[in-house]
């Protein structure tokens, strides 16, 4: 179950940009006044909704993550929104002969659950600083938590990428409106990706 629209709405959208936020057009990205992002319904299921799917798709951007012992190629696929919910999802390959802990390449900053005052910690290892900009309308689209404070975006707690593996994350954020037909993402360690398409449909 997803959280109310107040909540889920605080969940993902802001105007305060990413914290990591190289030269770009989407770090002048701000929330306009009125919202053009709906909350999730909560009749989808977050299981269904938010689950990382890239069948055959192919990435529309690489970047290289510093990591210890080695770095982590990164691939982007296009954000694929179902009129619920939008998801970035990202491909890490560990193309090295030695293991990689993902807390130490992807960890997010950010602790707060959104609509109230608490934290949590664990947040800290989770995809939940995956940020989506939506240019058009001067919004970022924040990670989306269910009715159980539980964020929909990957868990990457002690999560190692072996030597010669890969794996897929993702973060699930409010839907993008009509008409955006691209976008930007944030990601931690590789900045501000633009330009990144939108596929429409379950």
């Amino acid at each position: 179950m997803f959280l109310s629209a107040a909540l889920a709405l605080g969940a993902c959208t802001s105007n305060n940009g990413p914290s990591d936020t190289p030269t770009s057009a989407a770090s002048e990205a701000t929330e306009s006044s009125d919202s053009a992002s709906k909350a999730p319904d909560a009749s989808e299921s977050p299981s269904e909704e938010a689950k990382p799917d890239t069948g055959d798709a192919k990435p529309v951007a690489t970047r290289q993550l510093p990591g210890d012992p080695a770095d982590v190629d990164l691939e982007l696929f296009a954000v694929r929104d179902t009129g619920t919910l939008a998801t970035i999802t990202v491909r890490l390959k560990n193309t090295s002969d030695k293991d990689v802990n993902l807390g130490d390449v992807i960890q997010a900053k950010d602790q707060s659950i959104p609509g109230t005052e608490e934290t949590n910690s664990k947040l800290v290892f989770t995809t939940r600083d995956f940020h989506l900009i939506d240019n058009k309308n001067k919004k970022i689209h924040r990670a989306a938590f269910d009715t159980s404070k539980h964020c929909l975006c990957s868990d990457i707690y002690q999560q190692w990428l072996r030597a010669g593996s890969q794996v897929d994350l993702y973060t699930s954020v409010a839907p993008v409106p009509e008409g955006v037909d691209t976008v930007s993402v944030s990601i931690p360690n590789a900045g501000v990706i633009d330009d990144v398409p939108v596929v429409r449909g379950k």
